[in-house]
């Protein structure tokens, strides 16, 4: 009988194949991963997933693959409820939008892909740094 592999452990396997060259192995894995994620109900961890599926899909050159993967991840993301954990994962997803959007050329939208993600950072940055001086009073 077929053991089913926890999302977590296929991801690991994702990684080695992915430095090693191997994205058509990663696609299968990645797929399998954001599947057990999205079953589990774990949208973030989906989100990440379906974010590194499109990295992936890009090194392939399959555009439209990419592209429909992180479009699937942002707005999977976007529909979450706004934590310090979930803008994170957003605005790692926006840096890959935007590598995706450079490497085809549209260089204008990548830049705007990328000042959000900034803004984000900025913002989550912000909110961590009044916190923690807010502890020290």
């Amino acid at each position: 009988m077929a053991q089913i592999q926890q999302p977590q452990t296929i991801i690991q396997q994702a990684r080695i194949l992915y430095d090693a060259g191997k994205f058509p192995e990663v696609v299968f894995l990645l797929q399998q991963a954001a599947t057990g994620f999205k079953n589990q109900g774990d949208f973030l961890n989906q989100g990440i997933v379906l974010s590194n599926l499109a990295a992936t899909f890009g090194q392939l050159g399959q555009w439209e693959q990419a592209e429909e993967n992180i479009n699937s991840s942002l707005s999977l993301l976007k529909s979450q409820t706004p934590t310090s954990k979930q803008q994170r994962i957003l605005a790692q997803s926006l840096d890959i939008q935007g590598q995706l959007q450079l490497e085809r050329g549209k260089i204008q939208d990548a830049l705007d892909t990328w000042i959000m993600s900034a803004k984000i950072n900025f913002v989550e940055t912000f909110r961590r740094n009044v916190s923690t001086f807010l502890k020290l009073l």
